[in-house]
């Protein structure tokens, strides 16, 4: 079976429609409204480490986007907006961290 995709969003709306769409292609998927981080106490996160990638919501702020940037054991993380139609929630991708490393996200 493969690693599951954790999709990252305070807001749950979003949160659920973005997990919908991926498990509509069949993907394992995880939702973790980011609260009471580990990452933003310096710690690891479980969920991130058993993750094959994770979909994170950019308007979660600042402070978690450099915790997922400094975490040396992660996955590759697609960064997205929300892109609103016929009445769902979709991801837009913007732009990939891929695992492991520690420099700036390229654009996707």
């Amino acid at each position: 079976m493969a690693a599951p995709i954790v999709v990252v969003s305070r807001d749950g709306q979003r949160r659920r429609g973005w997990t919908h769409e991926l498990a509509r292609d069949s993907q394992q998927v995880i939702g973790c409204a980011a609260r009471d981080c580990p990452l933003l106490r310096g710690e690891h996160c479980d969920i991130l480490g058993r993750a094959g990638a994770a979909v994170y919501d950019e308007e979660i702020g600042p402070e978690l986007f450099l915790a997922l940037v400094r975490t040396p054991i992660r996955p590759t993380v697609l960064f997205a907006r929300d892109a609103p139609s016929d009445g769902r929630h979709h991801a837009r991708y913007t732009r990939v961290l891929d695992r492991g490393t520690t420099t700036t996200p390229h654009p996707r």
